[in-house]
């Protein structure tokens, strides 16, 4: 016979079980966060333990509540079953959290998901209800269908709480644990149990139990299991927090720019490295996207499209690639970047960081470099480099289309001058303007080089000989002008040399070589001369060249000697000093003219070395013809710009002076107009020289730009008129006018005034008409060799005294 057992609850263990119920959804949610946050053989485990957590709160929070149910005495469980609705529990949970977790979030997997767990938990409970001895259940059709229907709902709640990280886990733990309670009272309030006669024994497996007090037990270990679950993950959220704090470090300290973001391309991080790269705050980064700042759709970047492609459609193949790219900043100006993207599993999802590098200053680098290699850093012309790459390019074409080519090589008359007399400041302004000149008016396929020094070449693609020739003409018509440099004019002059492919050579060094040797022809013709190249030049340039390398020994070989010319005062004709003359005999080449090797000799900067063996050289014959009775005369020496700017002149000359013992007033050095003394070194050391006791003479005078203003500020004793003003004295068109105001110039001065290049009896009677200090000329005397002066001026002179 059967008694019906009436329904009262204990609602202390109804309280205990609803508190279960809390913690388990608090413990399981927070446990969840590690699932969303983690990844791989971590994220297993966490899932593992979320799922035993909520699988064993909710048997837990099932068996507390059937125990708050009090039944009468003789009742008891079926430990089996027990066991078993755990593991049921258990895996019901596994099954949704696994099956939800896995993959991408779809309300399908958490449909299906939430149902098997619903289930499997109605099962667990079911099964639970079964496991009570000598008690006869039935349940009612309603509250039974009711009761699966909740913790279908229930579940589905739990699973999607545990996705939905980011509602806040008091309310979300508050839902689902009420979700749980509720489901379990329902399904208890379908049942209608009946308690079995006494002759019904209960079976093998049931356990008479104190139901108040097994509640505790069970109650006190799910908290303990809820305890160590809740202190691992403090601990990992711990770790955690120590890595966020690491990696936000790195982010912030970064010099790279990084940003993460979604794979739809909303970016979620945006670190100041990157604020500085495109001038978006991070905030306002945040509502931008990817392909807002890398992948604008109106550029042309092939490699942009496909990397864009690539990422909507999630290709594993851009992972860790680096690449190359225009970026764009906030102001729309692009620049370029080097990026490179990962992936990884945030809060859940897949996201990608894009770590990039400003590209513009290594850019500007390589341009600086790519300029320094090939274009020279003064003009800004293609250098020697860039020049041999161009012209071979030229030949190339010319020779495929069998077409011309006209090279023309260029070089700035004189500026050896320039540079030395006005310093290499202004020569480098002179350079920029000429080269500016020769560039600014070339045929859109020529092209203006910069060799060395002032040595230029142009090229003509599809020149011929009529249109080399009209470019040059052009050339000198526009330097007719003169170039303005600090406010001072100057009348620069050129000299051309052209050579023609392929008549003249069909490789880029001959013809290189033959315009140059045409350059040299047109040289010896003046300034502003063109030569087209031809056959027989190149033995004067093989000849100029020989010179240059025989020169290297001709101080070692003994082959330099000096001769002097007698200077005379010109009314009375008595000697009153000499000029030291070089002279060079090569076993090979002859005697050269000083007319032919002393270019070269400055040109090749040769001057240096072969200047200060002719100081040596005078001063010691002038001190032995001293010491052999020679009277009060002074020695001449000539001297170039380039001596005059070495730093060890001024010393050279004192240790010269001491060396022979000779007085500095018998020494008198001898320059060109084209020394310039406004700048401050220069005019310091003519003054040092003044000061030494060395006479200084001005050479050559009225063949330069001399003033008035130069002349006084020149610490000179003496000019020297030339001899081509001194020819005119009796030429047929004779014009006396420069000659008389030389003269007139440096004696209102109280400057010397010599005239040189004598040779006729009307001249000599002119000069000293119009008061003329000195003369110099074959009307008195050539050059003569050391022991000619000697036995004419020395030894000569001591006879006439002693008759």
């Amino acid at each position: 016979m059967h008694h019906p057992i009436t329904e009262s609850y204990n609602f202390v263990l109804v309280l205990l079980s609803f508190t279960i119920a809390l913690l388990a959804s608090y413990t399981a949610l927070n446990l969840a966060r590690k699932v969303s946050s983690s990844e791989g053989w971590y994220q297993k485990s966490w899932m593992i333990c979320s799922a035993i957590v909520m699988g064993v709160g909710i048997w837990s929070m099932h068996f507390i509540a059937m125990l708050a149910y009090e039944l009468p005495e003789g009742v008891t469980y079926d430990i089996s079953l027990v066991s078993i609705s755990i593991i049921v529990a258990v895996i019901g949970a596994l099954i949704g959290v696994f099956v939800t977790f896995q993959g991408n979030f779809t309300r399908t997997k958490l449909i299906i998901s939430g149902t098997t767990m619903g289930f499997a938990i109605s099962g667990m409970h079911y099964i639970g209800m079964s496991a009570l001895q000598h008690v006869t259940i039935r349940y009612q059709p309603v509250p039974f269908m009711l009761s699966i229907i909740i913790a279908i709902f229930a579940s589905i709640t739990a699973l999607y709480l545990f996705i939905k990280r980011s509602q806040r886990i008091a309310i979300s733990g508050l839902i689902m644990g009420i979700a749980i309670t509720g489901m379990h009272y329902t399904g208890m309030a379908a049942a209608i149990m009946t308690m079995q006669d006494a002759s019904h024994h209960a079976s093998g497996n049931g356990v008479s139990m104190d139901f108040f007090v097994v509640a505790m037990y069970v109650a006190f270990g799910t908290i303990l299991i809820f305890a160590f679950s809740f202190i691992s993950s403090l601990s990992s959220d711990r770790r955690l927090a120590e890595q966020i704090a690491l990696k936000a470090s790195i982010l912030e300290s970064a010099i790279d720019g990084i940003l993460m973001f979604k794979a739809q391309g909303r970016i979620i991080e945006f670190n100041p490295a990157a604020e500085g790269i495109f001038g978006y705050t991070r905030k306002e980064a945040l509502h931008l996207t990817i392909f807002d700042l890398l992948f604008l759709f109106d550029q042309d970047g092939q490699d942009a499209a496909d990397l864009y492609k690539q990422l909507t459609q999630k290709v594993d193949s851009i992972i860790g690639k680096r690449f190359e790219i225009m970026a764009y900043r906030s102001n729309h100006l692009k620049f370029p970047a080097e990026v490179v993207i990962t992936n990884l599993f945030y809060a859940g999802k897949l996201v990608y960081t894009a770590y990039l590098r400003d590209l513009t200053e290594i850019r500007k680098s390589e341009e600086l470099i790519q300029k320094l290699a090939y274009y020279d850093h003064l003009t800004g012309l293609p250098n020697r480099n860039q020049f041999n790459q161009l012209i071979e390019d030229i030949l190339n074409r010319a020779h495929n289309n069998q077409e011309t080519v006209a090279v023309l090589f260029l070089d700035i008359y004189r500026f050896k001058w320039i540079n030395d007399s006005f310093g290499h400041l202004v020569g480098d302004h002179v350079l920029k303007q000429f080269s500016a000149l020769i560039s600014s008016n070339l045929p859109a396929n020529g092209s203006a080089s910069r060799l060395s020094g002032d040595e230029f070449v142009i090229l003509l693609p599809h020149g011929d000989r009529e249109i080399a020739e009209n470019h040059v003409i052009d050339i000198m018509k526009r330097l007719e002008i003169p170039l303005q440099v600090d406010g001072r004019e100057f009348y620069v002059s050129t000299n051309i040399g052209i050579s023609l492919y392929p008549q003249d050579g069909q490789s880029s060094e001959i013809l290189l070589k033959n315009s140059d040797q045409a350059m040299y022809a047109a040289k010896e013709q003046g300034p502003n001369n063109y030569r087209f190249f031809r056959k027989d030049m190149k033995t004067k340039f093989t000849q100029r060249v020989a010179i240059e390398q025989q020169l290297r020994h001709a101080i070692d070989n003994d082959e330099l000697t000096l001769v002097y010319q007698p200077k005379f005062d010109a009314c009375t004709c008595e000697l009153v000093g000499m000029e030291a003359l070089l002279r060079w005999h090569n076993e090979e080449l002859g005697s050269i003219s000083p007319q032919t090797f002393i270019p070269v000799v400055e040109e090749s900067r040769q001057i240096i070395e072969i200047g200060h063996w002719v100081l040596h050289k005078a001063a010691e014959q002038m001190k032995k013809w001293q010491d052999a009775g020679l009277g009060a005369v002074s020695m001449a020496v000539n001297i170039s710009a380039v001596q005059l700017h070495h730093e060890q002149f001024i010393p050279s000359i004192h240790e010269i002076l001491q060396t022979y013992q000779l007085e500095p007033k018998w020494l008198e050095l001898e320059m060109t107009e084209s020394i310039e003394i406004n700048r401050s070194s220069m005019l310091e050391k003519l003054r040092t020289l003044n000061r030494m006791g060395v006479r200084l003479a001005v050479d050559d005078f009225g063949t330069g730009y001399s003033s008035i203003s130069y002349l006084q500020k020149f610490p000179i004793n003496s000019l020297k008129i030339d001899k081509s003003f001194v020819q005119r004295i009796s030429g047929p068109h004779s014009d006396h006018s420069l000659i008389e105001a030389i003269i007139a110039m440096g004696r209102s001065l109280k400057l010397e005034v010599i005239a040189e290049g004598v040779e006729t009896e009307e001249q000599l009677a002119y000069l000293k008409s119009h008061g003329c200090h000195q003369v110099q000329g074959y009307l008195f005397a050539a050059p003569l060799t050391a022991g000619e002066f000697e036995a004419i001026y020395v030894k000569g002179a001591k006879l006439n005294n002693m008759a």
